[in-house]
């Protein structure tokens, strides 16, 4: 059963991985100058494993099969998200993709449901929101079926399952072990695909590139992650979907304040909704006790 305090620091906890998330918006840009998308996963990986396991080597050297299996079934669904993401670029445009990763929203109660978890009707009606004010601030034109939007479709489906993952296995795991078996599993999936998708760098990067990478690994991955699998159990898959879909509204401010972008109309509207979405999660909360059986 979720009470309100454990609740409320979940849910504060979870914002905070979103804000850290917004912020690596302007570091990417940097690296995807001189690595591409899948190096720059793996390059991700690399370095959060590489520091867990030489700043904790007692605790990489105790991993249980529980960890593994943990660590497994929340990097896979989080590295099919990235790397779809990462391929539907190549096919798309960033508009498109990121309409249709948003719906990741809207798949969560779905895949609740079909657990077994039937979300409460509070629930469904902020995800309903939340998705059209995800889809008002990242709709482009054009939207067919081709190989981008199949990602896109890809990436909504592995995010969506990526948070029941955390929600279902995180009880079995701490997130320091999962952080480490999630990073070295991820590393293992993304270097071979690097290799098959990506050029190798052409020249060696530069100290700008390095801190960018740096940051990437600590800031946006190492970081976040573990916070989100300390965060999520403290609250409702549910709610915690609907938070983290303020990373666009919080990267979007970060362009505006570093990158002088201009704020348009359908920003307000889409960040009004989602913000909306949230109030009512917040206020309308009629007996959890479907959802909170997750916990």
């Amino acid at each position: 059963m979720l009470h309100g305090k454990t609740s409320t620091l979940g849910d504060l906890a979870i914002l905070l991985c979103c804000i850290l998330w917004s912020l690596s918006f302007g570091a990417m840009k940097l690296a995807l100058s001189a690595v591409g998308p899948f190096w720059l996963i793996a390059i991700r990986f690399a370095m959060t494993a590489a520091v867990l396991v030489v700043c904790l080597p007692r605790r990489a050297a105790k991993l249980t099969r529980a960890d593994w299996i943990s660590g497994a079934a929340i990097g896979v669904t989080l590295s099919t998200a990235l790397f779809a993401q990462a391929s539907g670029l190549r096919f798309a445009d960033t508009g498109k993709i990121a309409f249709l990763t948003s719906g990741y929203v809207a798949v969560l109660p779905v895949l609740l449901w079909l657990w077994g978890r039937t979300p409460n009707r509070s629930d469904v009606v902020s995800a309903g929101i939340c998705t059209l004010g995800m889809a008002t601030l990242s709709w482009t034109p054009g939207l067919g079926l081709g190989a981008g939007e199949l990602c896109g479709i890809l990436a909504a489906l592995s995010s969506a399952a990526q948070i029941l993952a955390v929600t279902l296995m995180m009880r079995y795991s701490s997130p320091l072990a999962v952080s480490i078996t999630q990073s070295i599993l991820g590393t293992a999936l993304s270097v071979p695909l690097a290799l098959a998708f990506d050029p190798l760098p052409q020249a060696f990067p530069t100290g700008s590139v390095w801190l960018a990478l740096v940051y990437l690994a600590i800031g946006c991955t190492l970081v976040p992650f573990a916070l989100q699998m300390w965060a999520q159990p403290l609250t409702t898959p549910t709610r915690a979907s609907l938070i983290f879909s303020l990373e666009s509204v919080f990267a979007t401010l970060v362009g505006v304040a570093w990158f002088g972008e201009t704020v348009s109309l359908r920003f307000v509207v889409g960040a009004g909704l989602v913000l909306a979405s949230l109030l009512v999660s917040s206020l309308w909360r009629p007996g959890r006790t479907s959802e909170a059986a997750t916990e």
